[in-house]
């Protein structure tokens, strides 16, 4: 294009150049205005995007509730269960919960150890503890126990859990 006879129009406080044979609307003149209501323009509705952000923040906090419960969950197998599992069992480390039962509890104090029978009602398990015994470990009230099952059947204990009674009874 040729730049022969350029002018300066001042439109509204703007400069803008025209050439030969062209014209320009400027930014601010009515055409220009017109034209910009004619493109459809989409807008997002507030309570649309409020909705999705809502709907974000519940599903991240019931993701969050599942972890936080999943990852303090612990399962723990009964006697029955161990006995169930055979030779396979022998070995792994595991945790087993179940009553003690009344009159087998054997103290080592020297050794700071305990053996006991442990059962679930249906089965019976002899159970060794070395270690610190808790002050609540008593026949009768049920405990949880992580370690291995021996070959010669006995599961030797490193951890031991025990369940609060239900009532409290002063001594």
């Amino acid at each position: 294009m040729a730049t022969l006879g350029l002018e300066r129009a001042i439109n509204g406080g703007e400069v803008s150049t025209l050439t030969e044979g062209t014209t320009r609307a400027s930014a601010r003149t009515p055409a220009t205005r017109a034209s910009a209501r004619t493109v459809p323009r989409k807008r997002s509705r507030p309570k649309t995007r409020f909705l999705i952000a809502g709907l974000v923040i519940v599903a991240a906090i019931g993701y969050m509730i599942y972890a936080a419960i999943e990852s303090g969950s612990e399962y723990y197998a009964t006697t029955t269960e161990l006995a169930s599992m055979g030779d396979k069992a022998i070995g792994q480390q595991m945790k087993i919960g179940g009553q003690v039962l009344d009159g087998t509890a054997q103290w080592d104090r020297g050794a700071n150890s305990v053996s006991f029978t442990l059962t679930d009602g249906a089965k019976n398990l002899p159970v060794t503890y070395t270690g610190t015994v808790p002050d609540t470990f008593q026949p009768g009230n049920g405990v949880v126990l992580e370690g291995k099952l021996g070959a010669d059947g006995k599961f030797q204990a490193n951890s031991m859990l025990t369940k609060c009674a239900s009532k409290y009874e002063p001594k």
